[in-house]
């Protein structure tokens, strides 16, 4: 199911009203929603097969907050507490602010707040002293993963999923 960021929006803002059943799935989701540790034992994210940036998103959804995946200089899909939304073509944000020519050996950290207004989505809403982490495995396709666990444990976690998302691209 594609989602336009306005549909996106209104539903993240409104959680709490809906009594549909995919809205109460994703509801219920979003309120039981904790995000997992312990990445580096995890091998299910690279296993065979991989289909695509968009598995591997869905396959990050547990072990952070929230994420966005970036194709093309464009946000194409994005995941809020443990649920993925695939953005309609035409609702796709422009994110080529947020990449750059980089290694997949990099790493770029800035305050999540501060990467969300720059895409005009705040409505992600993430914790205040929340991060987001660019990784970037090809040029074409970068993962956007934001997480509000304090420095010690966010580094290594963030480390471990930046290893399994270039282990995915065969670096």
């Amino acid at each position: 199911m594609r989602w336009s960021l306005q549909r996106l929006k209104f539903l993240l803002g409104h959680i709490g009203d809906f009594i549909d059943n995919d809205w109460e799935e994703v509801q219920k989701r979003a309120r039981d929603f904790a995000p997992q540790t312990g990445l580096s034992n995890v091998t299910s994210l690279v296993e065979p097969p991989v289909d695509g940036p968009e598995q591997i998103l869905e396959r990050l959804t547990p072990f952070f907050d929230s994420g966005l995946l970036l194709r093309d200089w464009r946000v194409t899909d994005v995941f809020w507490r443990g649920s993925v939304f695939r953005l309609e073509p035409g609702e796709q944000a422009p994110a080529s602010h947020l990449t750059f020519s980089s290694t997949p050996l990099q790493v770029q950290r800035a305050p999540a707040e501060k990467i969300l207004s720059s895409l005009k989505m705040e409505f992600l809403n993430p914790a205040a002293d929340a991060h987001g982490y660019l990784v970037q495995p090809t040029p074409q396709v970068g993962f956007v993963l934001f997480s509000n666990l304090a420095d010690p444990w966010a580094l290594e976690h963030v480390s471990e999923a930046h290893r399994l998302i270039n282990k995915a691209f065969v670096y």
